[in-house]
Order: structure tokens, then C-alpha cells, then sequence
């Protein structure tokens, strides 16, 4: 009988799934002591942070799944898609406040997808033009967080 060894992957993703399924559950039991509408409650922001953790940890599980010989296959693109995706968002931080939240945050995901290797046009514009917009609603109108409109507008006359 062979015996199968998780991947450290694996179990970190567990202890991922484990922290989020805690904080799903402490915000939303803290939020029902503390009486009031969703919008207004402090672990609002816990909450959709717990929320995407849990996401990201079952993504990481199925990565601890996967077999040793394609992660090393994988390894030496993985650089130079860290050191481009680090270029692209030390860009992004220099130019967010020229271009504004939306037409930068557009762009980066472009470029980031890219990165990872997406080539459907169509399936990169709709998600990064969809996840800008419902970030901007979330954060810029429902939370009322001020996002930079951006410089060039002023420039442009808009």
C-alpha cells in the first residue's frame, strides 16, 4: 500500500480555508451583536476579506493537489512572471494617480492577464473592465471610499 504525502501547498491552503471559515464566522456573529445595518458595520470589510481568503484557499489546495513534476516543469516561467507582475504593479503605482482608479486598474488587469497567459480578448475585457466596475461601485459609491479620478481628465477637459 503506497502511502500519498500532501504537498506543503496543501496544507497550507487548509490553514488558509481554516482562517477564512473563522473569520466568516467571527464577523458575522461580531456584526449581530453590534445592531446595525450591514454597510455601517465594522467587520463589513472583514467579512469580504474572509470571504475572498476562503476562495483563494481552496484555489490553493487544488494547486497542493497537483503533481510535483508539473510544478517544477513550471518554476522557471513562474519568475519571470513574478519579476513582470512586479514591474507591472510598481507601474501601476506610478502612474494610478495620473490615469485614475478606473482606466489604470483596466489596464493592470489587462497586463496581468497577459501575464498569466489568458489570450481571449474578448474573456480579458469583459473581467477586467466587469472587476474594475464592481470594485469601483463596492469601495467608490456603496462604501464611499474616494478613488482618484485622475489627472489627465483635468488635462483632457473632462
Amino acid at each position: 500500500m503506497v502511502k500519498k504525502r500532501f504537498s506543503s501547498t496543501f496544507w497550507e491552503g487548509v490553514v488558509l480555508f481554516a482562517i477564512s471559515l473563522f473569520g466568516i464566522v467571527m464577523s458575522i456573529i461580531c456584526h449581530r451583536n453590534f445592531n446595525v445595518e450591514w454597510k455601517l458595520s465594522p467587520y463589513l470589510f472583514p467579512l469580504i476579506i474572509s470571504l475572498f481568503l476562503f476562495v483563494l484557499s481552496i484555489s490553493v489546495i487544488s494547486e497542493g493537489l497537483k503533481s510535483e513534476e508539473k510544478k517544477k516543469e513550471k518554476s522557471k516561467m513562474e519568475i519571470k512572471s513574478l519579476l513582470l507582475f512586479g514591474f507591472v504593479s510598481v507601474v501601476y503605482l506610478l502612474v494610478f494617480n495620473f490615469l485614475g482608479f478606473i482606466l489604470s486598474t483596466i489596464i493592470l488587469l489587462v497586463l496581468l492577464m497577459l501575464i498569466l497567459g489568458e489570450r481571449r480578448w474578448w474573456y480579458i475585457a469583459l473581467v477586467s473592465i466587469i472587476t474594475t466596475v464592481v470594485i469601483y461601485l463596492l469601495f467608490g459609491k456603496y462604501l464611499s471610499v474616494m478613488l482618484p479620478k485622475g489627472k489627465i481628465y483635468w488635462y483632457i477637459g473632462l
